[in-house]
């Protein structure tokens, strides 16, 4: 008999943005994505701290690349709460004062995996 291992079973539950009405599945990261955020912290080493242009540019273009449906013209409409506590939805990271913002926690339910391989490769 022969062992299979089920790459499948390690995909996180599903998550997603709703922004504007419009509901945006958060991808898993991919080996693409990983390096891309990586390029994007390298970035962000050598940037002022007080670039707040570049530092806001950075966490879009971040975003993007986790939430692929949504437009870098929609995020530029967003207020910087907004920006924050989706960069941080993303990363798991939702502080305490912004959990009041996640809809249906109770009623999720794992569903059919959202995978990078249908993200154009820019």
């Amino acid at each position: 008999m022969s062992k299979i291992f089920n790459a499948d079973a390690l995909v996180n539950e599903s998550r997603v943005v709703k922004l504007y009405g419009k509901e945006h599945p958060v991808i898993d990261m991919t080996v693409h994505s990983y390096l891309e955020t990586m390029k994007l912290a390298k970035e962000l080493e050598n940037v002022d701290a007080k670039d707040e242009k570049t530092h806001v540019s950075v966490l879009v273009r971040s975003i993007l690349l986790a939430v692929p449906t949504l437009t870098e013209e929609e995020l530029q409409k967003v207020n910087l709460t907004q920006l924050s506590g989706i960069s941080s939805f993303i990363r798991n990271d939702l502080p305490e004062e912004l959990k009041h913002a996640l809809e249906g926690e109770e009623e999720q339910t794992p569903s059919a995996p959202v995978s990078g391989d249908n993200v154009s490769k820019n």
